[in-house]
């Protein structure tokens, strides 16, 4: 038997050859089945044609690792031929990759999975249990391996860091022995936070002070917000301004003699900012006691 010594990427589908002739005279022999094996590990079989050979197609897989491998073809002889072997060199290189990144748009307080597929650049075949690498403007936010799929997926929350606007998401595969480095990027779009108030009731007696009180978070996660600055109106006019401490603003009223005795709307207003949406709320009620 004499086999031809093959040589590809992990991925590549290379046709195993293997002629079978007669030791004596070197005639072809014909109809005869050879089987193809690495070590244990056994390939395939082939039938020889007019000409003595048997070919065998084999997409060269993972499972042997980068490097060289003997190829061996044996005949397990019939009732006219003994049987014989031959060997070559089988010589697996390092495949290409390439990673896929979808675009993310997402809020402060937003949590979002993150997901990026890496596959063979030969043959499209996803590459399974290699480590990721996320970052955002150049900068690493986390890693995480892919599995089955090819698909490797981080679970990230977004916090007030980046600015509203478009970022950077990059994806990368540092290689490994078997498969050579990629990257893939994409647009992260961060986009302003829509947020809520809720607005305590007050009530005391004119001349007395009351306490006007707001909670503000943002809707996307129910975080409260620090350092806001919040309007307090009262039957519409501005009364006082305060700068939320953990989310909450409390403002120390005088209620004024021009105050009628009865019950007067409670406005809380936050105008918004470069991160967060404005929002105002005037369903709670200020109680003039007589």
């Amino acid at each position: 038997i004499n086999v031809s010594a093959v040589a590809g990427k992990i991925g590549d589908t290379k046709t195993l050859t293997a002629v079978l002739n007669h030791y004596l005279n070197g005639a072809h022999l014909a109809n005869e089945t050879l089987t193809f094996s690495i070590g244990a590990t056994t390939l395939g079989t082939a039938v020889t044609d007019a000409s003595g050979k048997a070919k065998l197609a084999y997409k060269l897989p993972e499972t042997f690792g980068v490097g060289q491998q003997t190829l061996t073809v044996k005949f397990a002889g019939d009732a006219n031929y003994n049987a014989s072997t031959g060997h070559t060199t089988l010589t697996i290189n390092q495949s290409g990759t390439t990673l896929k990144l979808g675009s993310v748009t997402a809020r402060p307080g937003d949590t979002k999975n993150l997901t990026a597929t890496l596959k063979r650049s030969n043959d499209g075949g996803v590459i399974s249990f290699r480590t990721v690498v996320f970052k955002i403007d150049g900068n690493a936010i986390g890693s995480t391996n892919t599995d089955g799929t090819g698909k490797a997926t981080l679970s990230y929350k977004f916090g007030e860091t980046l600015a509203v606007g478009t970022h950077t998401l990059t994806a990368d595969f540092a290689g490994d022995a078997d498969y050579l480095t990629s990257t893939a990027s994409s647009t992260l779009t961060i986009a302003q936070a829509p947020t809520k108030l809720s607005v305590s009731t007050a009530s005391g007696k004119v001349g007395t002070k009351v306490t006007l009180k707001a909670k503000l978070t943002r809707t996307t996660d129910g975080a409260l917000l620090d350092g806001k600055t919040v309007r307090f109106q009262i039957d519409g006019v501005d009364v006082g301004t305060v700068v939320s401490a953990t989310g909450i603003v409390t403002l120390s009223y005088t209620l004024p003699n021009t105050l009628t005795v009865g019950t007067h709307p409670i406005t809380a207003i936050f105008d918004g900012d470069s991160l967060y949406t404005s929002i105002s709320n005037n369903t709670s009620l200020l109680t003039v006691q007589p």
